[in-house]
């Protein structure tokens, strides 16, 4: 059976649980990741060499409600001139061989009107990832490689995706 403090403090509870909703949703707070694109980016076309780096751009868009076309039409233009992977030798073992790498990524873009007037060039995205090699572990060592890859890559579409919200 609850008590009678069980009573008194409930409704002061519920009052003060529903003064924090109300904080947080005047203050324009919004769950990572939920925003709305800028009315340039209702169509856009991704161009690039990297092609699993625009599949994920352009699932990330068609999420958030763009439509992603062909370059040829006069639309936005987000254009990927450069993309790359690059891995230096952190920590070597005993034997001398490498036993810790980083993983570096870096991405730049520039976003485009439909007449070829740059909207947005920012600064490349530069990200890394750590990745721990062990030499008896050799079968493991390319998934690995492929997942923190894939990884940098989503990292990089979800830094884009917040710079594009100030276009």
């Amino acid at each position: 059976m609850p008590s009678m403090r069980t009573y008194f403090f409930m409704p002061k509870l519920c009052a003060l649980l529903l003064m924090g909703c109300g904080v947080l949703a005047g203050c324009g707070f919004q769950l990572r990741g939920d925003f709305d694109l800028p009315p340039a980016l209702a169509q856009v076309a991704i161009t690039g060499a990297d092609r699993e780096l625009i599949a994920q751009l352009s699932d990330a868009l068609q999420q958030h409600g763009a439509q992603v076309v062909a370059a040829s039409q006069r639309v936005t233009v987000i254009d990927l001139p450069t993309s790359r992977f690059a891995r230096t030798v952190l920590t070597a073992a005993a034997s001398g061989r490498a036993s810790a790498y980083a993983i570096a990524y870096e991405v730049v873009f520039t976003v485009r009107d439909g007449h070829g007037a740059v909207l947005q060039t920012a600064p490349p995205i530069s990200l890394q990832r750590v990745y721990q090699y062990d030499p008896g572990k050799q079968l493991q060592a390319e998934p690995e490689m492929n997942f923190l890859k894939r990884d940098l890559r989503r990292a990089a579409v979800a830094r884009m995706l917040r710079q594009f919200v100030h276009l």
